[in-house]
């Protein structure tokens, strides 16, 4: 006796072997119902395109039944390229495959009724037709970002109603329609470079609390309900007092701007382009702002023409963002114009101003950088009438236009080249203050001026005559000059000032001329210097270093200096041995003795500009 296995799909009172056999036979109209759980393991389902039937498959009862695909078969479960076909009460369990269900394709149509979807990987069910899904619900599903448990790759064919809970990804800027009495949860996804402000995805008035944003490249986009349909929008700044979101740099500046007595930070969110000048608050405001970058790479961009980037009238901060220029060639377009104007770890590029980005105006009104650098700035330069704070690695150059300017270093100084400064309204003298709080001065250089260097005096840097600039035969040692031996000429250019040092041995003597006059004073353990335009020699008393200190004499022109370090040497006019002068004596000290203190020893005879080394038995 052969025994028939319980059949579970049935078309009215005919049953089937199994869903498949089901579809094939069913006319136009008919409702196949199953009544048993089934295991999908044979070959895909398929309605074939140009096939015009309307078939509904649904579960029988109040509970859900479930079809459940054999872990062993990677096919599609639902191929549909026609026909009208309904899923009503099911439950669709795609064992963790990485592979659709169902897939309804342009030339069907797609309805599912009361159904849930379990365990997908990436798509579970593939729209590109017509469909309607309502009271659909998914679980213990995953998916990467560029696919959802309902994928929908048509545009504006697809209606949602009912109790809701799945992810759902729109290719391209397709929509969708949102039908009666949606509740419950949707989450939408889009591809990476869709995620575009003002996209609309829901042509009808969508409802309340339904919808989230997934996937987007940032914590800032979202949806928003514009003109009754759901769109997406992209926050570039918020208001971290009221903590409302701005879609615009302006609209979050205008909305404060004239209205609020108290301090406002904005958190820069994005990227984002500034369509006015930031800086003028209406109605004498005069209420602190600051805007804050979540990281540093964050940009705001000039987009406009014929103003100045900021003007700042109230207390105005920038800090963790990049400011871009866009090209302006606007000179001082960061303009200091009252209070203060901050930068700390700011990143300024794109700027083709010819004479500098900032412009300082006189009084109290104070620029602080810290840690603000330049990126492809045609002239990165601060032309400074008020004050200036520093700090951190900052590596503009500094125009002083006004006498009464002021530059302090507010903080340590990290900046590796130094910083210019360029003394164009100052009269500089030996001790003038050009950086207040600053004793390193590696950090400045002066420009624009070959007389005057910067020293480091009482913890501020101050204006010092500069060393000499001379070529071979002398080097530069601890702001001096060395005298080489065995070299008898140094070249001193027109108009300098310095130190030239000379190391010579014991009972020698230094014998020079400058040619023009030079004033000369010796220090150190040499007796001072007239001011001579030459002298026939010096003796040095014992072994050791004497410095000559020239400054500036009446004339101009380059300065030849003829060294002699060789009491045998002659030549020079009017340095002979005076034989005649009277005798004076040193001793290696240099202190001087007279004869009847003289006891054995080596001592220094001195003659008018001449000296000898002499040994006293």
């Amino acid at each position: 006796m052969t025994v028939w296995a319980q059949q579970t799909v049935f078309i009215g009172a005919q049953g089937y072997d199994d869903l498949a056999t089901a579809v094939a036979a069913a006319d136009d109209g008919d409702v196949i119902t199953v009544k048993a759980d089934q295991t999908l393991s044979g070959a895909r389902i398929t309605v074939t395109p140009g096939d015009s039937r309307a078939i509904t498959i649904k579960g029988e009862g109040d509970t859900k039944v479930k079809l459940t695909r054999d872990s062993k078969n990677k096919n599609l479960l639902f191929l549909l390229n026609g026909g009208d076909i309904t899923f009503e009460n099911l439950v669709f369990d795609n064992n963790h495959v990485d592979k659709a269900m169902i897939e309804a394709n342009d030339g069907s149509i797609l309805h599912m009724q009361g159904c849930d979807l379990l365990n997908s990987v990436n798509k579970g069910v593939q729209i590109k037709t017509t469909a309607t899904l309502a009271d659909i619900t998914a679980s213990g599903s995953t998916s990467d970002d560029k696919t959802a448990t309902i994928l929908v790759g048509a545009g504006d064919k697809l209606t949602i109603s009912g109790n809701a809970d799945y992810d759902m990804y729109l290719e391209n800027t397709y929509k969708f329609y949102q039908g009666e009495s949606l509740t419950g949860r949707v989450a939408i996804k889009l591809p990476q470079d869709k995620y575009n402000d003002g996209r609309v995805v829901c042509q009808s008035v969508p409802a309340e609390g339904v919808y989230t944003l997934a996937g987007a490249p940032g914590d800032n986009y979202a949806f928003e309900i514009i003109n009754s349909q759901l769109t997406v929008v992209r926050y570039v700044i918020k208001n971290e007092n009221s903590g409302v979101n701005y879609r615009t740099v302006m609209d979050a500046y205008t909305a404060v701007k004239g209205i609020s007595d108290e301090a406002v930070t904005f958190s820069v969110l994005d990227n984002a382009d500034v369509t006015d000048r930031i800086g003028d608050v209406a109605d004498g405001k005069n209420f602190d702002i600051t805007f804050r970058g979540i990281k540093p790479e964050v940009t705001l961009t000039k987009k406009f023409n014929n103003k100045i980037f900021v003007s700042n009238n109230q207390n105005l901060t920038f800090e963790n963002l990049t400011l871009d220029c866009n090209g302006s060639t606007r000179d001082g377009d960061f303009e200091v114009s009252m209070r203060t104007l901050t930068m700390r770890g700011v990143k300024i590029t794109n700027s083709a101003a010819a004479a500098g980005l900032f412009n300082v105006k006189e009084g109290a009104r104070t620029l602080v950088l810290d840690g603000v650098t330049a990126e492809n700035c045609t002239a990165p330069v601060i032309d400074l009438n008020g004050r200036l704070r520093l700090s951190g690695n900052t590596g503009f150059s500094i125009n002083v236009a006004n006498a009464g300017a002021t530059i302090t270093a507010a903080g340590e100084l990290t900046n590796a080249g130094p910083i210019a400064i360029i003394p164009t309204a100052l009269t500089l003298a030996t001790g003038t203050v050009l950086v207040k709080d600053c004793d390193d001065a590696a950090r400045f250089t002066l420009a624009d001026t070959e007389d005057w260097t910067l020293a480091a005096e009482g913890g501020n840097l101050v204006a010092a005559p500069a060393p000499l600039t001379i070529g071979d035969p002398a080097v530069e040692s601890e702001g001096c000059y060395l005298h080489q031996p065995g070299s008898d000429i140094i070249i001193v250019p027109a108009g300098k000032v310095g130190i030239i040092r000379f190391d010579l041995a014991e009972g020698t003597s230094l014998r020079y001329r400058f040619t023009p006059y030079v004033a000369v004073v010796a220090e150190g353990d040499a007796p001072a210097w007239s001011d001579y335009d030459h002298a026939a020699g010096i003796a040095l008393p014992a072994a050791g270093t004497i410095d000559l200190q020239l400054t500036k004499g009446e004339r101009t022109g380059a300065r030849t200096m003829y060294v002699y370090d060789n009491p045998e040497l002659t030549g020079i006019t009017d340095a002979a041995v005076d034989a005649a002068a009277p005798a004076r004596y040193y001793d290696l000290r240099g202190i001087e003795v007279t004869g009847t203190d003289m006891r054995p020893g080596i001592y220094i005879e001195r003659r008018g500009s001449s000296a000898r080394r002499i040994v006293v038995r």
